[in-house]
């Protein structure tokens, strides 16, 4: 339990790539589990579309599951990405940018109105489609800086011995700068 408390709920200090990594594989596990739960009290969507006497099904999580589950992991999953750029002695504004920005997708989805009655696609695409091409942009530009906060998180060596949030987690020496 302490684990857990210190991996999830604080922003102190520094986490190996080896906690990390267990720590998201953990907010994985967590959110398929949460996304489950919420799919059978009702949060789940299953969407059935019936075209030319056939219907079909497609099943996930409805855009108000998905901000749930968000919040609900945000802040463990912000902990852990903050003091894993603590290990290489960052503050994490770029980690706080993407997480920012991934957010405001996620509560765009919220607001976007669904409906399932008929429409004139000609006129919805002449109101909105700037408007979706802009966030098919902020998208892609999210899905590229998404690589790079992986590879600093979960690839790149963090600073070896003390550093200004704490001491080496993997345990490297320290030698005072000359």
């Amino acid at each position: 339990m302490d684990w857990i408390r210190s991996v999830y709920l604080t922003r102190d200090g520094r986490v190996s790539r080896k906690t990390w990594w267990l720590g998201v594989i953990g907010l994985f596990v967590a959110g398929i589990v949460l996304t489950i739960i919420f799919s059978l009290v009702g949060l789940g969507a299953t969407t059935y579309v019936r075209e030319q006497n056939v219907t079909t099904a497609s099943a996930g999580l409805n855009p108000l599951g998905n901000l749930v589950v968000f919040v609900l992991l945000a802040y463990p999953s912000y902990c852990l990405s903050i003091k894993r750029r603590h290990d290489r002695d960052k503050s994490g504004i770029d980690f706080q940018i993407w997480f920012g920005l991934g957010f405001v997708l996620t509560l765009l989805g919220v607001v976007t109105p669904q409906s399932a009655a008929p429409v004139d696609a000609a006129a919805v695409t002449s109101m909105i489609g700037p408007i979706l091409g802009g966030l098919a942009l902020l998208s892609l530009a999210l899905a590229a800086f998404a690589i790079y906060i992986l590879i600093v998180l979960g690839f790149l060596r963090g600073t070896v011995g003390n550093n200004s949030y704490g001491a080496d987690p993997a345990g490297g020496t320290w030698a005072p700068a000359a």
